[in-house]
């Protein structure tokens, strides 16, 4: 007797929201033949792009909240907790609810790929949205066949004309640039050369604009 297989699949409520939305509208359209036009392909990718945004915003913003919380209950105690959220150790990563170990292959493959060392938080990322696009298997591999030469060229062209600057060259924001550049090239991967650059474009638009408020 074989035994069953079982798998859990864990996702935060914007990525349910996420989930919800395209299996009803996208996937199911897709499945029963109808062949859906681009715009619309770009728009669910300007959709989850946001939705990504939005998770980052309220994980940190959560990080802050339990961090007040600890500054306050110290206080209440007469001792004082720094509201100090460390990250896991450099080779130490959560995927899908459990503990696991970063491959350093990947980790030094990407290190290579941008110039500068990635936060974990952004090589977890990157590593589950591999995961999300079936590229789970040995990830360096399959991370260096989908992020070209050519497509990292043509994020920085796109970067340079929506935002008028280069790529990776603010400090405090070029992981979010990995994480843009990541998603670019798996989108061109999978839904095609248009359908990246046009929700790249959305994407950095989005983003200069969310940096004025």
């Amino acid at each position: 007797m074989k035994g069953l297989q079982i798998e859990f699949q864990l996702r935060t409520i914007l990525e349910e929201a996420w989930g919800e939305i395209d299996h009803k509208y996208r996937y199911m359209l897709s499945r029963s033949g109808d062949v859906l036009p681009e715009y619309i392909h770009t728009g669910f990718y300007n959709l989850s792009a946001y939705l990504q945004a939005a998770a980052l915003q309220a994980e940190h913003l959560c990080r802050q909240a339990e961090a007040y919380r600890l500054l306050r209950t110290g206080k209440a105690k007469g001792k004082l907790v720094a509201p100090v959220v460390a990250e896991p150790s450099s080779h130490e990563i959560r995927m899908d609810g459990h503990q696991a170990t970063l491959p350093p292959d990947f980790q030094a493959v990407l290190e290579e790929t941008f110039g500068f060392k990635l936060t974990v938080r952004t090589l977890t990322y990157i590593l589950k949205r591999l995961h999300e696009f079936g590229y789970a298997e040995q990830p360096q591999v399959l991370f260096k066949k989908i992020f070209t030469e050519n497509r990292l060229q043509k994020f920085r062209t796109i970067f340079r004309e929506v935002l008028n600057r280069e790529a990776f060259e603010n400090s405090s924001k070029r992981n979010v640039d990995a994480i843009n550049a990541v998603n670019f090239a798996l989108f061109d991967e999978i839904q095609g050369r248009r359908v990246a650059q046009e929700g790249l474009r959305s994407v950095l638009r989005w983003r200069e604009e969310r940096s004025k408020w």
